[in-house]
Formats: structure tokens, sequence, C-alpha cells
């Protein structure tokens, strides 16, 4: 079995120092020991021949990785909806790219105007 990588990005993450960690670690672990999972870099990395206990002090995220070890279906159908949702509003943004294109170049032209207007103003410096 492969590590797999984190599924979740989390502040302070160890993923940047895994190398580092790993030069460390024992060739073999029995049992793993995890006080600070986070976005879960070093767990997931980790192939303990036994087993493997996470925790952390945040109540919500360890409730996530609760809901993900249960296979909870309310969980899992939501975070389904949420990468769908995700897509259709990337497709949407990818389908009217010129359209995009041509508020951004607007918005610019508009800006310079803007400024040129007020430039004439002492008093409104930009």
């Amino acid at each position: 079995m492969r590590p797999i990588k984190p599924i979740i990005k989390y502040p302070g993450g160890k993923s940047a120092e895994l190398k580092i960690i790993k030069k460390y670690q024992p060739k073999i672990i029995d049992n793993y020991i995890e006080p600070f999972v986070g976005g879960g870099a070093v767990f997931f990395d980790t192939l303990p021949k036994n087993k493997s206990f996470i925790n952390d002090s945040s109540k919500e995220l360890m409730l996530y990785y609760k809901a993900i070890k249960n296979n909870d279906e309310k969980f899992i159908t939501f975070l389904e909806k949420i990468n769908n949702i995700w897509m259709e509003t990337r497709n949407i943004i990818i389908d009217n790219k010129n359209e995009y294109l041509l508020r951004y170049i607007h918005n610019l032209k508009l800006l310079k105007s803007t400024r040129t207007y007020y430039k004439h103003m002492p008093e409104f410096k930009v």
C-alpha cells in the first residue's frame, strides 16, 4: 500500500517538512500516534504495521476525520455537492472567459480615465 497525500490543506501543515521528518522516522513503525494531525501530511505518509491514532486541538477537524473514517453518507454527499458546485462555477468561468476578459479590459480603461480626470484636480490626488 502506498502513502496518500493529505486530503485538506491546513495552516502550519508539515507537508514542506515531510522529507526531513522521514529521515528521523524508524523504517518500521508498529503503532503511529499523531497528537497534532492538522492536514495529516505525516499521518497519511506513514504506514504503520498495526494501528494509527490521531488527535488535534480542533474539535471540528476531528469531527471531519471521524466523518470520513465512518464513511458518513450525509457528509460525503455534502462534500460531493460542494465539489459539483465548484466544477460548475469553474466551467462557467471557462466557457465565458472572453466576457470576463472584456469586463477586465473595460474596468482598466474606466480606472485609467478616472485617474486622468482626477489628475487635474489637486484636491483629489490619486
